[in-house]
């Protein structure tokens, strides 16, 4: 896992339906699923991987791509995501299908997961405030 450690403490609960079968009795049952919140992670394929609760904006992503052409700056206040998206992009242009099973954008034919692009991934909290030359 990359970044910080996933805190496993906090937790969303998700709430869905069952349907349960006994026989020729058919009946409705509410299901609890308690699942950890992503505190700390700043990369798509770990929040995936560790089953943390995830908003999906993958519906977003596939406008914002499929919008003309032009550079986009996305300027946002801190805590707010942005590698988070960066990290969902990748894992888009790399072709890694799996991580976006039961998402927006992974469903047949929404993306072309044959097409893979490289992808150059500069990381701006590395560079030193003081001394910009490092």
């Amino acid at each position: 896992m990359h970044g910080k450690a996933l805190i496993k403490s906090p937790r969303a609960i998700t709430h869905g339906v069952m349907l349960s079968r006994h026989g020729s009795e058919c009946k409705m049952e509410s299901t609890v699923t308690a699942k950890p919140l992503p505190v700390g992670l700043q990369e798509f394929r770990d929040l995936i991987q560790e089953g943390c609760v995830y908003v999906d904006k993958t519906r977003n992503i596939h406008e914002l791509l499929s919008a003309p052409k032009c550079p986009y700056f996305l300027a946002r206040p801190r805590r707010f995501g942005k590698s988070l998206l960066i990290s969902t992009l990748e894992a888009l242009f790399q072709g890694k299908q799996e991580l976006f099973k039961g998402l927006w954008i992974g469903k047949e034919g929404r993306w072309d997961w044959s097409k893979k692009h490289p992808v150059i991934r500069l990381d701006m909290s590395l560079v030193d405030r003081k001394d910009p030359d490092r």
